[in-house]
């Protein structure tokens, strides 16, 4: 594993420094990327390509590299995959288990400054998954939220304009969708609500919505085959469990043993989508989709924040006797978590559908292979 330093930004790697570790070769982790490997999608179109994922120590970015790594080695694909960090140190720990690897490569820049960006060699595929997408890091770096979104996806455009990129994919965010109308639920990718764009929590969806933006301009203007995917609440092992997303949090108490603290009523409700069925939708998208045109990733069912702590607690890890505790009136942290504005959010996912993808994994089962996956890996 080689290693290209670019003078990446130390910030916030007390938050970022808790992202759950795994070990790739666990026997869950392999049958998820066995099971995305599975996907009927042409694989073969990827062979002897460079690949830039950013954002590679998150959880979307090792599931990525790891659906890579498990193609290479079981399809003889012969990817070379161009892993982009912020924190080199942290990243190797994150990546021990394939340090080694020959097809794979760190590369360290921070897309939330203005540095210059150079990949040390061409890309033609580029994924850009870097992103700051838990609600504590709102308060606390706004700027840096809104950057890796805006002027770092338009960095990252460039080079790969200039460098022969023959796909982008920019992994967008339900938040773009802001405050829907009661009819406008469940939401399709033509549909978008109220953003307060003079709220510091406006940094990631209003950022996120300019990241598409920039997307669509790209592929107009100079005809880079730019994909768009927009996530609802993808969780699994990899996740940062302190970022201040309820699903993080949950996991983080169950592990612990803890109760499962509910800031609020518990009355609002997500779509929960497991990492590998995610990821699965991602590649359906790059592979399979139109360019400049979103697309949902969401498990398309409605749950609550008290109806998942309650099959948390009362179904998957029953045996643990956690406590489910509400806070009628939630306290906001002043500079740390900001409260989400948005009661509902649901996903319609028939355009992606059509190009073949089904989520597959439940509710129970992901959170339960979660928790299995993160208290039985390898402590490295």
């Amino acid at each position: 594993m080689r290693s290209l330093l670019a003078q990446p930004s130390q910030q916030n790697d007390s938050l970022s420094s808790d992202s759950s570790a795994y070990d790739w070769q666990h026997p869950l982790v392999q049958a998820d990327l066995s099971t995305i490997a599975a996907q009927q999608l042409p694989w073969q179109t990827l062979a002897n390509k460079t690949i830039l994922i950013t954002g590679a120590s998150g959880l979307w970015g090792r599931y990525l590299i790891y659906s890579l790594l498990w193609l290479n080695d079981n399809m003889g694909l012969n990817c070379s995959v161009l892993a982009n960090v912020r924190n080199l140190e942290r990243a190797s720990t994150l990546f021990n288990p394939v340090q080694n690897r020959p097809d794979l490569t760190l590369i360290t820049h921070d897309f939330a400054t203005l540095a210059a960006f150079d990949a040390g060699q061409p890309a033609q595929i580029i994924i850009h998954a870097a992103s700051q997408a838990g609600p504590a890091y709102y308060g606390i770096d706004p700027v840096g939220t809104a950057m890796a979104n805006s002027a770092g996806l338009a960095q990252l455009l460039q080079w790969g304009q200039a460098n022969g990129c023959e796909k982008f994919l920019f992994v967008s965010s339900s938040e773009v969708y802001g405050q829907l109308r009661p009819e406008q639920i469940p939401t399709d990718e033509t549909q978008l609500g109220a953003l307060d764009s003079a709220s510091v929590r406006a940094c990631y969806g209003e950022s996120k919505r300019l990241g598409e933006t920039l997307c669509v301009g790209w592929h107009q203007q100079f005809g880079l085959p730019c994909y768009i995917v927009r996530p609802f609440h993808t969780y699994g092992p990899g996740v940062n469990l302190t970022d201040g997303r309820v699903f993080a949090d949950f996991i983080a108490a169950v592990m612990a043993r803890q109760p499962l603290q509910i800031r609020g009523d518990g009355s609002p409700t997500r779509a929960f989508c497991y990492i590998a069925d995610a990821v699965a939708g991602l590649w359906t998208v790059l592979l399979k989709g139109t360019p400049a045109t979103p697309y949902n990733i969401g498990a398309p069912v409605e749950t609550s924040i008290l109806q998942l702590a309650q099959t948390l607690a009362h179904q998957v890890f029953a045996d643990r006797n956690l406590e489910i505790l509400t806070e009628k009136t939630p306290q906001q942290v002043s500079g740390q978590y900001l409260n989400s504005p948005v009661s509902r959010n649901v996903p319609q996912v028939g355009k992606l559908q059509a190009l073949g993808w089904q989520p597959w994994t439940s509710l129970a089962a992901g959170f339960e292979r979660t928790i299995s996956i993160l208290e039985r890996s390898i402590a490295f």
